[in-house]
């Protein structure tokens, strides 16, 4: 059976007295009954192991919320959690855990943002709406799990070394991309840089032949240039550097072609 404001008003009323192993909400403000259950209030966000009082959610990304109530079941009552209407709307979406007879914790459950929009998550704002429900009967054995007395986010807790061999880290396979996004980049500037270079020289020379430069003109312009589309190349390639493939030696290519061309122009 679900239970409405006037039940849930008393275990509002249990938060404020001595422990007497009824129902309770703590930290709980009256304005935040509704009908059928209790608007929980946001505390902080949870997410790579910090937690913060707002955080920004992008499409896609889910972060963990802490209320500010905690609240504890007796044996004979359930908590479920909805996420509210107006939250739906703006493209949110929830995951949470069923609340059993026993447990007296912080309400956890995690938010996550399908919409294409940026959603900022601040504290003190309602998300979710707890509800309770009434049990027939109370079970054999009430909740005695890993997050029994949780007042402050876990994560896997005393699941973590059981779950370890079925988390897989990302992080290796990003890098792996950053690494083939920069080879990609580093590719592409090798082979316009030879395109540069092929038809700049074309033209240099053809403006040279027109002009009956002398055979050490051409020298002189043919290695400035490709000295200079050399350097070029060469410091593209350093930022856009793969992992362990920097290759300084390809300086010696534009500090070759520059000393070439200063001992021709001193030559007489």
């Amino acid at each position: 059976m679900l239970l409405v404001d006037q039940e849930i008003q008393i275990f509002l009323r249990n938060g404020t007295l001595p422990d007497q192993g009824q129902t309770a909400i703590y930290n709980g403000v009256p304005e935040c009954v509704t009908n059928i259950g209790y608007d929980l209030r946001a505390k902080s966000f949870a997410r790579a192991g910090h937690e913060e009082d707002s955080c920004e959610l992008q499409p896609g990304e889910s972060v963990f919320v802490t209320s500010e109530e905690i609240v504890k079941f007796d044996h004979h009552t359930v908590g479920k959690l909805a996420l509210k209407n107006s939250r739906i709307r703006m493209g949110l979406t929830m995951d949470a855990p069923v609340y059993q007879p026993g447990h007296k914790t912080v309400v956890f459950f995690r938010l996550t943002n399908v919409s294409s929009n940026l959603v900022y998550l601040r504290k003190g704002e309602k998300y979710a709406m707890l509800m309770f429900e009434q049990l027939e009967n109370a079970p054999e054995h009430p909740y005695q799990g890993a997050f029994r007395n949780e007042f402050s986010f876990q994560g896997l807790a005393d699941y973590t070394s059981q779950y370890a061999d079925q988390i897989k880290s990302l992080d290796g396979k990003i890098n792996n991309l950053k690494s083939l996004e920069k080879s990609i980049y580093g590719n592409v500037v090798t082979i316009l840089t030879i395109f540069i270079a092929i038809f700049t020289i074309l033209n240099v020379n053809i403006s040279l032949a027109e002009t009956a430069a002398t055979a050490k003109a051409f020298l002189i312009y043919n290695l400035a240039t490709l000295g200079a589309i050399s350097f070029l190349g060469v410091l593209m390639e350093e930022l856009i550097h793969r992992e362990g493939q920097r290759k300084h030696w390809l300086w010696l290519i534009p500090g070759i072609c520059f000393l070439g061309v200063v001992t021709l122009a001193l030559l007489p």
